[in-house]
């Protein structure tokens, strides 16, 4: 679990992005302007099935100044997504396609249980599909292990705080089995 000056950092880095994280981002790491690009790219073809990017890359598009790794998301069917994107012309088979223009890699998996709920609370940032705050909260905790799992789901409660629906949050981390480092967590992010 995370500590009182972890939580002071979670703090100090998603202020210090006021508001722009993407774009603060890009400014040091101009690099990665390809990968959302490539994202961007993805969600179009996929758009009208279930679908988000859950890889760290996501993190600036909820408010966090940080991002690491390559482009993975989770879809609601693997087959169906596969065969869009080779549509939308992308090489290769689940889980991994390639984009031919820029030679990236995309990983594509089931990695959720997706339910009703979850799709309807999809959302888009910079064109790219995205779980809700909640599901991607406890997504990260229950995938990602501690710590590093723990301190990504604060940084983005933190970050979207005032617009976290608590009792789904919660809800959604019970059915994952992390309802007590959700609760820890989020009682953390409130003393802030």
């Amino acid at each position: 679990m995370l500590r009182e000056q972890d939580m002071e950092r979670v703090k100090r880095e998603v202020d210090s992005a006021g508001g722009k994280a993407l774009e603060l981002l890009l400014s040091v790491k101009p690099w990665l302007r390809e990968s959302y690009r490539v994202a961007e790219k993805v969600s179009k073809v996929l758009e009208g099935t279930p679908h988000a990017l859950t890889s760290p890359l996501a993190l600036p598009l909820y408010g966090v100044p940080q991002a690491w790794g390559g482009l993975r998301f989770s879809v609601r069917d693997v087959g169906e997504a596969s065969e869009a994107l080779r549509r939308g012309g992308f090489t290769g088979s689940a889980p991994r396609l390639i984009d031919p223009s820029s030679n990236m890699v995309v990983e594509v998996g089931a990695g959720l249980e997706w339910d009703g709920e979850m799709v309807d609370r999809l959302i888009s940032r910079s064109g790219v599909s995205l779980l809700s705050a909640e599901d991607f909260a406890a997504y990260v905790v229950s995938a990602w292990g501690s710590p590093l799992g723990d301190e990504a789901a604060a940084k983005v409660l933190y970050a979207c705080r005032g617009d976290v629906d608590e009792g789904y949050l919660l809800g959604r981390a019970g059915r994952l089995g992390v309802e007590e480092r959700v609760r820890r967590l989020l009682e953390m992010v409130s003393r802030l």
